[in-house]
């Protein structure tokens, strides 16, 4: 994330089916967090987050919504990781990767199935 202008704006709203990562505006309190803490924004397609939510499932047996899928993308997706790593936003020996899997409340098996045909996988 660009740190050089630090005040908050509106902006669209993605038309990804990730709709809980759109937001018109981010709070103060994320803006203010930029300043302590490294920010690195990845964009990954729809395709991939749903294939990742696909692999959680079948790994893990929960159901996850895209929005989680996306930042499972790094676990299951090895060029996300990779691409942060080549644009020095990450170093290039990682010993863990953490992911934080919220969010599943608004998806069922018939939904995941729906996006699963919807992007080929």
């Amino acid at each position: 994330m660009h740190t050089q202008f630090m005040y908050l704006i509106s902006s669209c709203v993605s038309d990804s089916i990730a709709r809980c990562l759109g937001v018109k505006t981010v709070s103060q309190r994320s803006l203010d967090l930029t300043k302590e803490h490294p920010i690195h924004s990845c964009v990954v397609s729809d395709k991939t987050a749903v294939d990742a939510c696909v692999k959680f499932l079948d790994d893990h047996h929960h159901l996850v919504q895209p929005a989680c899928g996306a930042s499972l993308a790094a676990v299951y997706h090895p060029d996300v990781l990779h691409n942060l790593q080549q644009q020095g936003k990450l170093p290039a020996h990682l010993d863990r990767v953490v992911v934080i899997v919220c969010g599943g409340s608004v998806v069922t098996v018939e939904l995941l199935n729906k996006w699963k045909k919807e992007f080929g996988l």
